[in-house]
């Protein structure tokens, strides 16, 4: 009998700006799709652009808080999970 696969790893990336009022509700709301939504399927990089400008330049950030996963991505309000699974297309996971 073959083992169950394990379930499909997802990284995301969020990239903010540390003094944004904005940003802090974003690293809430992707913690929290993180920890409950995707209960251990998910790993979450947060990516201060204050602390590291070269990387909006390099990874092509123009707005935060952007939401990265792959090529898809999501600027703005994070706090509908249900939408950004579905923007994300990770509504199968």
């Amino acid at each position: 009998m073959q083992p169950a696969p394990e379930p499909s790893l997802v990284e995301l990336t969020l990239y903010v700006q540390s003094v944004s009022k904005v940003s802090m509700g974003a690293i809430r709301a992707a913690r929290h799709l993180c920890e409950n939504v995707l209960a251990g399927r998910c790993t979450l990089n947060i990516v201060d652009l204050d602390q590291s400008p070269q990387t909006a330049e390099r990874d092509a950030v123009l707005a935060t808080p952007t939401l990265a996963w792959g090529s898809r991505r999501i600027i703005g309000d994070l706090s509908d999970s249900a939408r950004v699974l579905e923007l994300l297309e990770l509504t199968a996971l």
